[in-house]
């Protein structure tokens, strides 16, 4: 296995591969799969709390704030055991859900912006969005100059766009990673491009402004304005396999990282074997689905381990592409993996 940012850096120190080893694995990949597990908890506590209550519980009066935590995390955790059961019994069973889970992942994409088409047609729009769009004063309204608020924002959409580094993880495992990175990576930043600018549009084509403020849960609130409470449902459902796919893509990814740090002698050499039964890197799922499940029970929401996970890893981007400068300069000549 192949882990391109560590052969890069470990050209400069060991002291610097060593921290960047314990940061990926202790803290960047831990902290971004609780965030994913913590989304699938909170559309999945919405639904069961208005199930429960026999449908009297209205979905848009439900804020983050009063999702009861405990029942958040624990749907979190049972959604990452079960990513874990997937991986543990053979090594090409989480690539090939992965695969059906991505179909549903860009279909509810594509259903959402459908749908805001049709019933933006039809003249369902809030008027409070119509207005937005109507006046850039309006689309402005409400500004802040709270700088927490964004630097939230900006980890939030870079933390959005993150993912696209997954693929050099694994180029172990690929047949010609060369080519299929090179492919990758272009490709699959653009679709997200487009497919996140067409989302966002049409949810503030169909959801009033004060619940796009509220709201962490906009497939749920975009079902509801437009098929109530069976559509919250529908996207609901959708929302938790794509949340359920993400994870299963990270853990895949992660896993590898923690056996490729293991077999460098960053972490013991037990976290780096396969088991001899199943062919899977056992113990380092084990160990990446421990810290993962630390961030999930300890951390203290969305937007908190958002902040945390996009600082740990936006540091280590900076410094690679540093690093590469550097490189380039003092090594002219130097083998790019």
């Amino acid at each position: 296995m192949v882990v391109r940012r560590l052969t890069y850096i470990i050209l400069f120190r060991h002291l610097c591969h060593t921290c960047f080893s314990y940061t990926a694995i202790s803290a960047m990949k831990s902290s971004s799969a609780a965030i994913i597990a913590t989304i699938f908890g909170e559309y999945i506590t919405r639904i069961s709390l208005h199930l429960a209550s026999d449908g009297e519980n209205e979905f848009q009066k439900l804020s983050p704030s009063d999702l009861p935590r405990w029942l958040v995390k624990l749907m979190a955790s049972l959604a990452l055991f079960l990513v874990l059961a997937i991986h543990s019994f053979h090594p090409w069973i989480g690539p090939r859900i992965q695969t059906a889970l991505t179909v549903i992942k860009v279909s509810l994409l594509l259903g959402i912006f459908f749908f805001a088409i049709v019933q933006g047609c039809r003249g369902y729009m809030p008027e409070e969005s119509r207005d937005a769009f109507l006046s850039l004063g309006h689309l402005m309204r409400g500004p802040t100059w709270d700088l927490g608020s964004y630097a939230l924002a900006l980890y939030s959409g870079l933390w959005a766009y993150d993912g696209w580094d997954q693929a050099t993880f694994v180029t172990g495992e690929m047949k010609n990673p060369s080519r299929s990175v090179s492919m990758a990576l272009p490709l699959s930043i653009m679709t997200v491009i487009i497919l996140f600018f067409t989302t966002v549009l049409s949810y503030f084509v169909l959801l009033p402004p004060a619940i796009v403020i509220r709201t962490n849960s906009f497939a749920l609130d975009f079902g509801l304005m437009t098929n109530g409470a069976v559509g919250a449902i529908v996207f609901t459902s959708f929302v938790a396999f794509s949340c359920i796919g993400a994870l299963n893509a990270h853990l895949y990814t992660y896993s590898r990282l923690t056996a490729a740090a293991a077999r460098e002698g960053f972490l013991p050499q037990v976290f780096g074997r396969l088991n001899t039964r199943f062919g899977t890197p056992l113990n380092a799922l084990l160990l990446s689905s421990v810290l993962t499940l630390i961030f999930i029970i300890f951390g203290s929401g969305f937007a908190s381990l958002v902040t945390f996970s996009s600082v740990c890893t936006w540091f280590w981007y900076g410094t690679t592409a540093l690093g590469l400068l550097v490189l380039r300069w003092r090594e002219p000549h130097l083998h790019r993996p």
